[in-house]
């Protein structure tokens, strides 16, 4: 038998470029799928609330370019931090 590990480090991207190149076009962070009762919110500069979400399925991409902020919180622990959306 052999024993798999897989690492199940979260990567948490800064910068998405939505551009339709199937490269960075979506705010995907690594390894999420191991994490099913994550909650992930973004807000934009403003403040505004532009996604709130229970098991995040790394599929958000926006059409809006600038910087975004956003709360990750995994099993408890929260990582805060900024995107940017460069177009």
């Amino acid at each position: 038998t052999k024993t798999l590990d897989y690492d199940r480090t979260l990567f948490i991207p800064n910068v998405i470029t939505p551009n339709g190149d199937n490269q960075n076009d979506v705010f995907e962070i690594k390894n999420l799928s191991f994490y099913p009762n994550s909650a992930l919110q973004l807000f934009n500069r403003w403040g505004k609330e532009v996604l709130q979400t229970n098991n995040y399925q790394n599929n958000w991409q926006t059409v809006e370019a600038g910087t975004y902020f956003f709360v990750l919180t995994v099993e408890g622990k929260v990582w805060k931090g900024v995107l940017s959306v460069v177009r």
